[in-house]
């Protein structure tokens, strides 16, 4: 019989954290869930609002599918509720400008690993 051994998900989750932090502050400074705000879109559509090219837009735009904040039905990209809520500009609960924030300038200070602490 084994011991108990805890898996490894939660040291994972550590490691991998910063590519969702990323994800979600590129997605909110292009404005994507601003621009799926009223309608869905597809790619193109995406592409054009954003003035980015189809590729980075189809990454960034899968990116947000696998973290839960757009969901895609066909070939179009919606926000989630908690995008809608959250990452809309206007809206009351809005966390944007926090998102963006801690993923520029504090992100740059923690960047520097263990040197950032001395």
């Amino acid at each position: 019989m084994k011991p108990d051994i805890p898996g490894n998900e939660k040291i994972l989750q550590m490691i991998t954290g910063f590519w969702a932090s990323k994800i979600l502050t590129v997605a909110t400074e292009l404005g994507l869930f601003d621009l799926l705000s009223k309608k869905g879109l597809e790619i193109h559509d995406i592409a054009e609002g954003l003035s980015i090219q189809r590729r980075p837009a189809n990454i960034i735009s899968n990116a947000c599918v696998a973290l839960g904040l757009l969901k895609k039905e066909r070939r179009y990209y919606f926000n989630t509720d908690i995008a809608g809520i959250y990452l809309v500009k206007g809206k009351r609960g809005y966390l944007g400008r926090f998102v963006c924030m801690l993923g520029n300038s504090h992100y740059l200070r923690w960047g520097g690993g263990v040197k950032m602490l001395f």
